[in-house]
């Protein structure tokens, strides 16, 4: 495992926009469910039904934990619905639909970070992107701000989740300084 000199978590700007597709993707399972089973009354309705439960349940824990200011995640009532999809007559690619929204939950709620070492700057995205230090004209760290100037006129600027010292800022600019005149060999 890499270690790098400086990881900077930035600010998160909420998952409303991803909890909500998650939401509407319940409801809408759960309507579909619950009159797919109501439709057709038979010893193979109850597993819709059992399903459903299992979403409402977890929708309900989701809710409880949101009301606490903690972070949410729908995945398993999502996985739920995967699965009574896949049942469902002609749900299989519904089916598909949720089990990868379920498995890309996590990682697109996952903090938005980079990483700065001597020899390249990676963004801890999905799929991460490494960039050479040849590729940046300018980096700068300035009351919780940091700006990533790229040779291509690309410019980045984000806040910081946590504000650092102007010793740790100083630090941080002035490794930057260094790295973007005197690059390490082969970056």
């Amino acid at each position: 495992m890499k270690v790098y000199d400086f990881i900077l978590v930035f600010r998160s700007t909420g998952h409303k926009l991803v909890n909500r597709i998650s939401s509407m993707m319940l409801l809408l399972a759960v309507v579909v469910f619950l009159f797919s089973s109501l439709n057709h009354v038979s010893t193979t309705s109850l597993l819709p039904l059992l399903f459903t439960a299992g979403i409402l349940a977890w929708w309900f824990y989701v809710y409880l934990h949101q009301k606490k200011g903690k972070p949410v995640y729908f995945r398993i009532a999502l996985f739920l619905a995967a699965c009574c999809w896949y049942i469902q007559p002609g749900g299989k690619i519904l089916s598909l639909i949720y089990l990868m929204a379920a498995l890309f939950e996590k990682q697109v709620k996952f903090p938005e970070e980079v990483a700065f070492d001597g020899e390249e700057v990676v963004f801890n995205t999905f799929p991460r992107k490494h960039y050479a230090w040849t590729n940046f004209r300018n980096v700068v760290l300035k009351d919780g701000l940091l700006t990533i100037d790229f040779m291509n006129n690309k410019l980045i600027q984000k806040e910081l989740e946590s504000f650092s010292s102007i010793k740790e800022e100083a630090e941080f600019n002035t490794f930057c300084q260094k790295m973007l005149v005197n690059p390490a060999p082969g970056s």
